[in-house]
């Protein structure tokens, strides 16, 4: 990972705690910032920034543009972590021109029995996301995704909420974004 990587992590008070221990391991090697409401015990420094931002999720995704200076910003849900191969395949059709916002394809072993609530909701949301801009992506709702700086830029985001996320995939496939998805691996890393 490099400084031209941009990290945004956005949070609130029931993930404040992973968030802060996940951005100091990625600010070693990357720009993070942090941008939420709620208790948070971290302390800016270089590459690492922190935004209040009272609203929910998408509030904190559109307050955090404004600090990225990165060429490529990685949204990323702070209660997951990855190891950094994962990050770099995640990047790579981007870095190739291939694509301008690339999402990680989350596995669900047992799909057809055994889903949690959320994970069924996030499936129907998909499904109906997929079927308004007839954008062949599997996962379109992850919590993992990369985008071009300035394509992220280009799309002007209303939601305060969780629906940030169906509202970036429809507004970027409106804009004819080139997108894609990659495959994560079954595990994730667990924040320290």
């Amino acid at each position: 990972m490099t400084r031209a990587l941009s990290f945004v992590l956005p949070y609130d008070a029931t993930n404040a705690a992973a968030a802060a221990r996940f951005a100091r391991e990625l600010s070693r090697s990357a720009e993070v910032v942090l941008a939420g409401e709620g208790p948070l015990e971290l302390t800016p420094g270089p590459g690492l920034h922190v935004v209040a931002a009272p609203g929910g999720k998408g509030a904190a995704i559109r307050a955090a543009l404004g600090r990225v200076t990165g060429a490529v910003t990685v949204l990323q849900d702070p209660d997951t972590a990855w190891s950094p191969d994962v990050y770099d395949a995640l990047v790579k059709p981007i870095q190739a021109d291939t694509a301008d916002a690339v999402f990680g394809r989350r596995s669900f072993p047992g799909l057809t029995r055994g889903l949690a609530p959320e994970l069924l909701a996030d499936r129907a949301l998909g499904h109906f996301t997929r079927f308004v801009t007839d954008v062949a992506l599997t996962d379109p709702l992850t919590g993992l995704r990369a985008f071009r700086t300035e394509a992220l830029r280009s799309v002007t985001l209303t939601s305060d909420d969780d629906a940030v996320d169906a509202e970036l995939v429809v507004k970027l496939a409106a804009q004819l974004f080139r997108l894609t998805e990659v495959p994560l691996p079954p595990t994730p890393v667990v924040p320290r």
